[in-house]
C-alpha cells in the first residue's frame, strides 16, 4: 500500500510541475483572440493529400519554416464557379487570403532548391502536394479577456451552482446565424469540472455572451487546471489556463 501511495504521490507531483511550467510560460505571454486556435500545416511527405478547414478571410497556416526554401515552387488554387489562380512563389500562397467560402483544391509543384534531403528523408520542409480545403462561411473567435467566474474554485468543493461567463466574437459571411452548443472540459490533476450548456445558443454576428453552468470539482490542492474548448467551425482546440493554483 505504501508503494502505491508513493507512486500516486509522485504522479501528482509530476503532472503538477508540468502544468505549472505551462502556466508560467503562458503568464509571460499576452493572449490574443486567436490564442490556441492557430494550427500550422505540417505533415509527412508520405501523405499525398490532406483535408483541412479554415474560415473565410483566413490564410492556410503553413509551418513557419516553409518561408524561403520553396520560393520557386509553383502552385494552383481551383475553386467553384471556374475559379482558378496560380503562382510561382510559395510566399504568395502562404499569404493568400481566402475571402469567399466554398470548396477549394490547392495543388503544389514542389521544386526543392537543393534537391531532395540526404537519403530522401523528410525534414521540416515536407508537405503533401494537394490540399482539399473547406473555407467556412462562419468565423468564431474566443475572447479570453472576457472570462469570468461567479465564484472561486476551491479544491474538494463541488462547482455546482457556479458559472463561467465568456464572450465569443461571431462573424458570418452572409449575415446568417449559427447554433452553438459546445461543452468544455478541464485538464489537470484530479479535475472533473465540465461546462455544459442547458440549451443551444443562437449566435448572431457580433459579440455573444455564453454562460456555462459548472459541475464537478478539483480534488487536489495547490494544483493548476486549464479549461479546454473546441471551436466548432474549424475543429481546433483552445485552452484557457488558470494563472493561480487551486487552493
Amino acid at each position: 500500500m505504501d508503494k502505491y501511495l508513493h507512486k500516486k504521490w509522485f504522479q501528482n507531483v509530476f503532472w503538477s510541475c508540468i502544468l505549472f511550467l505551462v502556466v508560467t510560460h503562458m503568464q509571460g505571454q499576452k493572449f490574443s483572440p486567436h490564442s490556441g486556435l492557430q494550427k500550422h500545416f505540417h505533415v509527412a511527405s508520405s501523405t499525398s493529400e490532406i483535408e483541412m478547414s479554415i474560415s473565410y478571410n483566413e490564410k492556410i497556416l503553413f509551418d513557419p519554416y516553409m518561408v524561403t526554401e520553396w520560393e520557386n515552387s509553383s502552385w494552383t488554387i481551383q475553386g467553384e464557379d471556374e475559379f482558378f489562380i496560380s503562382g510561382q512563389n510559395f510566399e504568395d500562397l502562404r499569404n493568400y487570403i481566402f475571402t469567399i467560402p466554398g470548396a477549394y483544391v490547392v495543388e503544389l509543384q514542389i521544386n526543392p532548391p537543393n534537391g531532395n534531403p540526404p537519403g530522401n528523408q523528410c525534414t521540416h520542409i515536407c508537405f503533401p502536394p494537394r490540399i482539399v480545403l473547406d473555407v467556412k462561411k462562419y468565423k468564431l473567435t474566443f475572447l479570453p479577456e472576457s472570462i469570468l467566474f461567479s465564484d472561486t474554485i476551491l479544491s474538494g468543493v463541488e462547482t455546482n451552482g457556479m458559472f463561467l461567463t465568456m464572450d465569443l466574437l461571431f462573424e458570418s459571411y452572409d449575415g446568417s446565424t449559427m447554433v452553438f452548443q459546445e461543452m468544455f472540459q478541464t485538464a489537470g490533476i484530479q479535475t472533473s469540472i465540465v461546462g455544459v450548456l442547458p440549451n443551444p445558443v443562437t449566435l448572431t454576428p457580433g459579440v455573444n455572451q455564453i454562460i456555462y453552468p459548472l459541475s464537478g470539482k478539483v480534488m487536489s490542492s495547490n494544483t493548476y487546471i486549464s479549461f479546454d474548448f473546441i471551436n466548432p467551425v474549424n475543429g481546433l482546440s483552445w485552452s484557457y489556463p488558470l494563472m493561480n493554483a487551486i487552493l
